[in-house]
């Protein structure tokens, strides 16, 4: 006959061994998780309104993620319509003018998506461009929009 502590060890010992093999079940699980969420691309924006005072302003869209995002479209939305990027260019010009250098890049592989400079290298904007500037953008944070359609490798 069994003596009582050794059933007690051997069902204990069952017991350790089934929680163990729970939580590398668990463990393992969450691992993958962790990985495949290390390697998800996060694709961020920026306006960059330091430079005023050096005549440029730049909004940017990049990916902070560390995964790489494969880029299939961007959409253009102006008060909530589609429109294409050649009349997006044209809308933003007729906003801020002809005295402005506009670089509106058709976005690829690269970080910039929009650059205004003045025309022809006056230097730093002054009051009157930075209100111009200023107004422009504040218009664009409630009408402006870019869809990008990507997907992660």
């Amino acid at each position: 006959m069994i003596e009582i502590y050794t059933l007690i060890t051997a069902v204990a010992s069952c017991i350790a061994a089934i929680i163990s093999a729970a939580i590398a079940i668990y463990q393992s699980y969450s691992n993958k998780l962790h990985q495949e969420a290390s390697v998800v691309p996060y694709i961020a924006d920026k306006l960059n309104l330091l430079e005023l005072d050096f005549g440029t302003a730049t909004f940017s869209i990049c990916n902070k993620g560390l995964g790489p995002a494969i880029v299939k479209a961007y959409d253009y939305y102006w008060d909530g319509k589609q429109i294409e990027y050649k009349a997006l260019e044209n809308l933003i010009l007729e906003n801020i003018g002809s005295r402005y250098i506009l670089s509106l890049t058709q976005l690829g592989e690269g970080q910039e998506a929009l650059k205004i400079q003045h025309n022809g290298n006056k230097g730093k904007f002054n009051e009157d461009d930075s209100l111009v500037i200023r107004s422009f953008l504040d218009e664009s944070k409630s009408k402006f929009v870019i869809k990008i359609n990507y997907k992660s490798v």
